[in-house]
């Protein structure tokens, strides 16, 4: 449980970075009270889980609504994408979806607890499995539903419902594409490694690269935190090296719009100088220009499926 002068800390911390009142800031945190001006509630959203811990755990009901749980949205993006999935297919049966948390030194694991155990028909599904301390125990000692969307890399995943995909494969198969465009010397920014699917993207460049009999350069790797800051500080490392990347991998998308602004800055062309690839091909992923070539993960159906 994150205590009260953490969670004060990043509310202000916020408030002062953007400009912003405490109270606007708390307004999108728990949704207790309206927010002033409603253009302050996406950058006060991007700002929650920009250093790579943001974090969205549902609450699945049938009936009256949950008092007093976050009622912050995330952008059409990766979860949000999961997020209407979810709610599409609850419609269906009468059920509704409520979320609880959106970043987790927020998290209130006293506040879930107290839900599962006071609400029989609540189940609980972790969108951004950064973690699942008293969440998981809370769950498995009141007999609740418990689903992840990928899971912690120390989790046991073991007898857990898990949603996730055959990563490490599917960048293997983006190494071994790359490779037979002419791609030689390929660049890697991973996601942080604390998540099952960060470990298993890094997996599948190395085994993409042994496949490919393409030597294993630690030089070309760096690692990220999934959003777009993140992507442009390692493609400006990767664009100072000498010979340069001629392509470079990105764990997600959100890295890759940042690599992208790197390397169009530096004058250089897509995908002519430099070719990208990104990962789970988010909506605004074809918006982008050039329209950014990536790996689709059905958020949508994985949602439904949670």
């Amino acid at each position: 449980m994150a205590d009260q002068t953490t969670q004060q800390n990043l509310i202000t911390a916020i408030a002062n970075d953007l400009n912003v009142s405490i109270e606007d800031v708390k307004a999108v945190v728990y949704g207790e009270v309206p927010i002033s001006g409603e253009k302050l509630r996406s950058p006060i959203m991007k700002a929650l889980g920009e250093d790579g811990r943001g974090v969205f755990i549902c609450a699945v009901w049938k009936g009256s609504p949950t008092p007093n749980a976050v009622q912050n949205m995330p952008e059409y993006d990766y979860f949000g994408q999961i997020l209407e999935g979810l709610n599409l297919y609850l419609h269906k049966g009468g059920y509704k979806s409520q979320l609880l948390v959106s970043n987790v030194r927020l998290a209130d694991y006293d506040y879930f607890e107290h839900i599962i155990s006071r609400r029989p028909e609540v189940g609980i599904i972790n969108v951004a499995s950064n973690f699942s301390g008293h969440l998981k125990e809370a769950c498995e000692y009141y007999q609740r539903p418990l689903v992840f969307l990928d899971y912690p890399a120390a989790e046991d995943p073991t007898h857990q419902y898990i949603i996730t995909m055959n990563c490490k494969a599917i960048i293997e198969e983006v190494v071994a594409h790359l490779y037979q465009l002419g791609h030689r010397r390929i660049a890697f920014i991973q996601g942080p490694q604390i998540k099952q699917t960060a470990i298993d993207r890094y997996e599948g460049y190395r085994a993409g690269l042994a496949s490919a009999d393409i030597a294993f350069d630690e030089a070309l790797v760096r690692t990220g935190n999934w959003h777009e800051p993140a992507g442009y500080t390692a493609a400006e490392y990767f664009l100072a090296l000498e010979p340069r990347p001629t392509a470079i991998i990105s764990s997600n998308d959100l890295m890759a719009f940042g690599a992208m602004r790197a390397i169009q800055e530096k004058g250089l062309r897509i995908p002519d100088d430099i070719s990208i690839t990104g990962f789970d091909d988010i909506a605004s992923a074809a918006m982008i220009r050039p329209p950014l070539s990536s790996v689709r993960t059905p958020m949508t159906q994985m949602g439904s499926k949670a």
